[in-house]
């Protein structure tokens, strides 16, 4: 984080993004119940939407971790399969906690020393979890799943009227 940056602020944004990791963990298994749920009100013939998903495709390392992805890296002399493989796991969760240990371990410093801004990572990786849990809460599955009465009612005529 730049040395400007009010402490407060810092704490604040840190606080922030752990706050919001908890919350996608927790909203993911309710999106799973609700996608389960979904699929078997709606279609008793299919029992797991998930195995027909697919990978998940991994998003490039940014620009910032590619220091540490090229020591990591399997193909390098100080390279490790497993922790490359971790590395590419917390890019993809936005997990700058877990980005920071495996730095450590491969004595990479991603620090405000480093002219690694990360205020940057932090407010990055939260704008990601958020757009997560927006995807997940404008989904049929969601909806139908937190709704009640009327509007379970609605969105469930809507769904079969598609089918139809």
């Amino acid at each position: 984080m730049n040395k400007e940056t009010d402490p407060l602020l810092k704490k604040k944004i840190i606080a922030q993004y752990n706050f919001l990791r908890v919350e996608v963990e927790y909203q993911k298994t309710q999106f799973d119940n609700a996608v389960k749920a979904f699929d078997k009100h709606f279609n008793p013939k299919i029992e797991d939407n998930e195995a027909k998903a697919g990978p998940v495709s991994l998003p490039k390392i940014e620009k910032d971790d590619k220091k540490l992805a090229q020591k990591v890296h399997p193909d390098k002399s100080t390279g490790n399969d497993k922790k490359f493989q971790d590395l590419r796991e917390a890019v993809n969760n936005h997990d700058v906690g877990k980005i920071l240990e495996i730095a450590s371990e491969f004595d990479v410093d991603i620090s405000d020393e480093s002219g690694i801004d990360m205020n940057v990572m932090y407010v990055n990786g939260i704008q990601k979890l958020e757009a997560q849990l927006q995807q997940w809460m404008t989904t049929a599955a969601w909806q139908w799943y937190h709704a009640d009465g009327e509007a379970r009612e609605r969105i469930e005529r809507g769904i079969l009227e598609l089918y139809q």
